[in-house]
């Protein structure tokens, strides 16, 4: 028998390293001219804007520029000054715009000298809107990729975990030179934790956020993930090399999103979207047992095989098709020993109102008595007809069927006596609380970044929940049979929110339902960010 070394047989951990800085730099460009024609012929083809300074000699002309290169999107911006030898710096001018030359007769040293101390300690990049700094903030992030853990670590600035009001401030942890903040994603056990630690990795502090995601939004890694478009590649692809499957590209931007693919490992993105977390707290509910059998699809595959329907291939393919059903097992199998006809049961399966249905099942367990009573008297096929009618409101039949249920067996002879001259709905309105997908959600085709300004499309109740939050609008009570919504950031912030409904826009408005106006050329993006996805845009008058 041939032994093979323990090393052999443990993953050696793979490292990658990236450093990042808020710092912008500043940048000096000069262009020599023999003569002031050169110099007119230049004003007439270029943005003479560019250029600060022109600096002259018996013997020519020279032209000084200062660019602020922004330490996110790598783009260089002229900054627009004049140089005034009676002064000790140079006086930053405000309006970049501003065409006029200034021509100096100094010492060319002086004026380098001048420039390379020049004062903007806060710079936001016109082009992707992100804020930069002269505080010589730098951070470098270690991202280990085990067999079954990724983890990401990096140091914390003590003075900013005081300006940024953590709760590690609380700790008596703070004194601990350095401290590192490390994020772990396990896909082995669906464990995610952040841990805070001091010197010599001497454990400090330690949070589980496998059932609270939320929590990463106060982590300090957040902040780098959100403005580094390298961070978040890097631990994709890593997280993608350890679960050995490509991950959602809609989800994947989101750093709560990768609790998610340590805990339920290898699904699409229908899955993601339709997982039943409590859209105010992204905890999932102990009504659903059935989440460690979903670990991976292995466990889903077994699990799936388990109900006695499975066996029939026209079922599996559904559910293959659209993998959140997987979280309804239990619900799935109650439908189809109510109804007990394939066909009209893959016809609800395939029906947009599925995941109603079946939380309808899951909130209210009687509603089998409304299927079993309807299918008898009207037959098994008028609900998959009900589902696909043009005219069919989800809210009239949901509150129908808890009123319905809920009545004595005298009442609901009633009932069906009145189902055999047509079919009749109370019109309360109930709402569900936990997180559905959007019926009506938009492709993530949509999404676009115009002038600074980033088009979002929600996927599902909880985002709506948390946009109308941030918003101050309706969208926090948001069903999802309601319309289509796309939000718009900048700054990584919330400022309006736009409906479309049959690819049109209904509405269009920012903070608090106020106009979008407040927003500099936003309507005019927004008219742009339409044409480019041929969705109705009428703005013939003020929004």
């Amino acid at each position: 028998m041939i032994r093979v070394p323990l090393e052999v047989l443990v993953m050696k951990p793979k490292y990658k390293t990236i450093s990042v800085t808020n710092d912008y730099q500043i940048r000096i460009q000069r262009e020599n001219f023999a003569s002031i024609d050169e110099l007119n012929d230049l004003y007439c083809r270029e943005n003479i804007k560019d250029f600060a300074i022109i600096y002259h000699t018996d013997q020519s002309l020279t032209l000084i520029s200062t660019y602020a290169v922004c330490p996110y999107c790598g783009y260089f911006h002229p900054v627009r000054c004049i140089y005034n030898p009676n002064q000790s710096k140079i006086n930053l001018i405000n309006d970049w715009a501003n065409q006029e030359l200034t021509v100096v007769l100094s010492n060319e040293e002086e004026i380098e000298t001048a420039f390379k101390s020049l004062e903007i300690h806060r710079f936001t990049c016109p082009y992707c809107h992100k804020e930069s700094s002269d505080k010589h903030q730098k951070t470098t992030i270690t991202i280990k990729q085990e067999k079954y853990k990724l983890t990401i670590k990096h140091e914390i600035n003590i003075l900013h975990v005081k300006k940024h009001g953590s709760y590690l401030v609380d700790l008596n942890y703070i004194f601990n030179v350095p401290m590192y903040e490390q994020v772990e994603f396990n896909i082995y056990n669906g464990h995610s934790c952040i841990r805070y630690i001091g010197k010599d990795d001497t454990p400090l502090y330690i949070l589980d956020i496998t059932n609270k995601p939320t929590i990463l939004s106060n982590c300090f890694l957040k902040e780098w993930f959100n403005r580094f478009d390298i961070i978040k590649q890097t631990i994709k692809e890593c997280m993608q090399n350890i679960t050995k499957t490509t991950l959602p590209v809609d989800l994947s931007n989101t750093l709560e999103n990768y609790v998610f693919f340590s805990r339920f490992v290898g699904f699409d993105t229908s899955f993601y979207l339709a997982m039943p977390y409590h859209k105010t707290t992204y905890m999932f509910q102990k009504h659903f047992t059935n989440l460690k059998r979903l670990h991976n699809q292995k466990t889903a595959l077994e699990y799936l095989e388990s109900f006695s329907f499975s066996k029939k291939k026209s079922i599996r393919k559904l559910i293959f098709k659209n993998q959140g059903l997987l979280f309804y097992l239990h619900e799935c199998v109650v439908l189809y020993n109510t109804i007990h006809d394939v066909n009209v049961f893959c016809n609800i399966l395939a029906s947009k109102y599925i995941f109603d249905i079946l939380m309808l099942f899951h909130l209210h367990p009687n509603t089998h008595i409304f299927f079993r009573d309807c299918c008898k008297v009207k037959g098994t096929s008028v609900l998959s007809h009900k589902f696909s009618s043009t005219n069919f409101s989800w809210g009239d039949f949901q509150n129908y069927v808890i009123n319905y249920c809920s009545l004595n067996h005298i009442e609901q002879m009633s009932e069906q006596r009145k189902w055999k001259k047509g079919f009749c709905f109370f019109n309360d309105m109930i709402s569900t609380p936990y997180s559905l997908p959007l019926i009506h959600r938009l492709s993530s085709n949509v999404n676009a970044t115009i002038r600074g300004y980033q088009f979002i499309t929600l996927n599902n109740t909880a985002e709506c929940f948390y946009a109308g939050e941030a918003l101050h609008n309706c969208l926090q009570s948001w069903g999802d049979c309601d319309s289509g919504v796309v939000v718009i950031k900048q700054n990584s912030e919330f400022i309006a929110s736009i409906e479309i409904f049959n690819h049109a826009i209904v509405q269009a408005r920012s903070i608090g339902n106020q106009r979008i106006s407040k927003y500099d050329g936003l309507k005019e993006v927004i008219i742009e960010w339409s044409k480019s996805n041929n969705i109705k845009c009428p703005f013939d008058k003020d929004e």
